[in-house]
């Protein structure tokens, strides 16, 4: 006859250890405390690598759809901010912020740009869909496109050389020289980057190279305005309910509009 065993409160709770398995702490994992690593579950070395990878001062991507940088949560209604953040936690945010608010118009220059030049569509469509004004939002891609990246990214690799500290010239920058000619912009950036101009000093400088008369818009330049306006509000109509008639006309419109472009752009060429 087999003896019945009772097992007791110590035996359960070995055998509970044993079997149940969690989702260890990065410090358990990686022994960072002060202690060794304990390790009670199977870690996946791709888990345990991603773990060791990701600088404190990185934007992470959250399930719930939020953003984090190291303890602070950034949401669609604000900034959660643990009643634990260190200064050194808020070093750490406030350099990563200020870093991309100086930047983050160039990088949606540079989007626009591409998108229009893959051929994904406008400028405009992308204002319209994220409810922008389509004038800031062509800036952005003109600015862009106007001061290329590939000599934005050459000329400040140049001056890095010479000043291994030097900071990026900002959105605001390029905004002022956009109407250069692109050797005059070269050289207006090296003496930004060298310098450490600021965009408004930056703006003083161009205006000390070109006459008052020359920042007015020409004749040319008000009329090509105001052709783009009249094919957008016709475009805004043509997205409202509208008939037969009414698609001849935005026809014969943009026909119009645009042989009227084509000759004051030749008119523009003889002129200069």
């Amino acid at each position: 006859m087999t003896k019945k065993v009772t097992p007791t409160t110590s035996s359960i709770n070995d055998t509970l250890t044993k079997r149940l398995k969690r989702v260890p702490t990065a410090d358990e994992v990686l022994g960072t405390g002060t202690s060794e690593p304990i390790i009670r579950a199977p870690v996946p070395r791709r888990t345990r690598n991603a773990i060791q990878q990701i600088p404190q001062d990185a934007i992470v991507s959250r399930d719930d759809g939020t953003l984090s940088i190291g303890k602070f949560i950034m949401s669609g209604y604000g900034l959660e901010v643990p009643e634990d953040a260190t200064a050194a936690d808020f070093e750490t945010f406030f350099t990563v912020m200020f870093k991309i608010r100086d930047r983050i118009n160039l990088w949606i220059g540079d989007a626009l740009a591409a998108f229009e030049s893959l051929k994904y569509g406008y400028a405009d469509e992308i204002a319209d869909f994220f409810g922008y004004e389509p004038a800031t939002i062509r800036n952005m891609k003109y600015v862009c496109t106007s001061v290329e990246l590939s000599r934005r990214r050459y000329i400040l690799a140049e001056v890095s050389r010479m000043k291994p500290d030097v900071e990026p010239l900002t959105m605001s920058h390029y905004d002022a020289i956009k109407a250069l000619r692109p050797e005059t912009q070269d050289e207006l950036m090296r003496r930004a980057l060298l310098e450490g101009l600021s965009s408004k000093a930056l703006r003083a400088e161009v205006k000390a190279l070109i006459s008052p008369d020359t920042l007015k818009p020409s004749p040319f330049q008000r009329n090509v305005s105001a052709l783009e306006k009249e094919i957008q509000d016709s475009l805004k109509l043509a997205k409202t309910k509208y008939n037969i008639n009414q698609i001849r006309h935005l026809a014969e419109l943009h026909r119009k509009a645009a042989d009227q472009l084509e000759s004051l752009t030749r008119l523009d060429e003889l002129k200069s």
